[in-house]
């Protein structure tokens, strides 16, 4: 984990880790502010990317989006500081 201290951070605090996860297919803003909130409550963010099987169980259908390119995307939101 590469954190950088915040504003928030004190010389003896550990960072706080926050995770969100979602699936994120079709990823639409409701998504960023989802992600942005998560992250104004944290130093450091985990974002996990639900996979294609397991979002097939839960709603019944494979996702429009692979997980790679879902993967991807969320990987690439400044404030997102890790994607697995």
């Amino acid at each position: 984990m590469d954190w950088t201290p915040t504003a928030t951070a004190t010389p003896l605090s550990r960072p706080r880790i926050g995770y969100a996860g979602g699936a994120f297919d079709l990823f639409h803003v409701g998504h960023l502010n989802i992600l942005r909130h998560a992250k104004s409550q944290c130093d450091y963010l985990i974002a996990g990317v639900v996979s294609d099987d397991l979002l097939e169980q839960i709603k019944g259908a494979r996702p429009i989006v692979p997980l790679a390119e879902r993967l991807e995307i969320v990987r690439h939101i400044d404030f997102v500081d890790e994607g697995i």
